[in-house]
């Protein structure tokens, strides 16, 4: 899975719901209706921003897709519509490079995003690895690292994506009552320099 996330700044709600449900439909054509898309309202360290997705099966696609978006008369056209109204603040593509869980969540409603630096890849893999059964038996359906490129680059991504927020106040909750989450910590404490957290609810 590969996903372009463009992070912005808006004058309004309203012109940017405008926006991604024109944008929505122009990937959705270039992409055969094969490319998912989403907007986000973020919270964490990037609270007050919106963010805009499109995932594909391979990085290959994802290149395709968004030349064939910056070629498209439509879409130009619509990059006309909204000049100046949006401040964009990043574009990461993120790879994932493990299935932390089991099972993906197909409609995600809220994702948590953990961005950091590892000291060590290997150390890093280990930690992930361990990580997904104790993620799973606390309720977390769904859950991936991802490989950051763009503005990024050089960072990796820890990513649990749930049904609502509610869900994932569920699953906190049952993390910090478990001695295995709290022996994961210590045990990998000051294996990696944190970067950000960035929460989000979906829009669109």
């Amino acid at each position: 899975m590969f996903i372009s996330f463009w992070a912005f700044k808006a004058e309004s709600l309203g012109t940017t719901m405008a926006a991604a449900t024109q944008a929505q439909s122009i990937w959705s054509r270039l992409s055969n209706g094969k490319a998912g898309t989403g907007l986000w309202a973020l919270g964490g360290s990037a609270v007050g921003h919106y963010g805009f997705h499109v995932a594909t099966k391979t990085g290959h696609q994802n290149a395709v897709l968004r030349q064939a978006f910056n070629n498209d008369s439509e879409a130009q056209s619509w990059q006309m519509a909204f000049q100046g109204q949006f401040e964009f603040i990043s574009h990461d593509l993120n790879r994932e490079i493990l299935r932390v869980t089991e099972t993906s969540l197909k409609d995600i409603g809220f994702l948590a995003h953990w961005r950091f630096t590892p000291e060590s890849l290997e150390t890093m893999m280990a930690s992930a690895t361990e990580s997904g059964k104790i993620w799973s038996s606390a309720g977390c359906e769904s859950a991936a690292l991802y490989g950051i490129q763009g503005s990024g680059v050089g960072q990796f991504g820890f990513e649990a994506h749930f049904a609502d927020e509610e869900s994932f106040g569920k699953v906190t909750d049952a993390l910090s009552e478990d001695q295995a989450f709290t022996e994961w910590q210590m045990k990998y404490w000051g294996s990696a320099a944190w970067n950000g957290n960035v929460m989000a609810n979906r829009l669109l």
